[in-house]
């Protein structure tokens, strides 16, 4: 009996997730934290003042590190 109910249920249920209520959350790339800034130049997130500063004083080639660890795009990174 067990078998047949397990088999049953295991056809007529789905595992979809229900619709995110809510935008994704998106992280500082310097200190984790929420980051609700973007550089335009470089594409980072950061957190506040003092991480934007840290950014733009960063090698381009840790720039790059960072977006290819996020997941971003290190195509489009300008720096003058």
């Amino acid at each position: 009996l067990f078998v047949c109910l397990f088999a049953y249920v295991k056809k007529d249920t789905s595992i979809s997730a229900p619709i995110r209520m809510f935008p994704t959350k998106k992280y500082c790339d310097v200190t984790g934290l929420e980051g609700k800034y973007t550089d335009p130049k470089t594409h980072l997130r950061y957190f506040s003042s003092a991480q934007f500063h840290i950014i733009r004083s960063l090698p381009r080639a840790t720039i790059t590190a960072l977006l290819n660890i996020r997941g971003g795009d290190s195509g489009h990174v300008v720096l003058l």
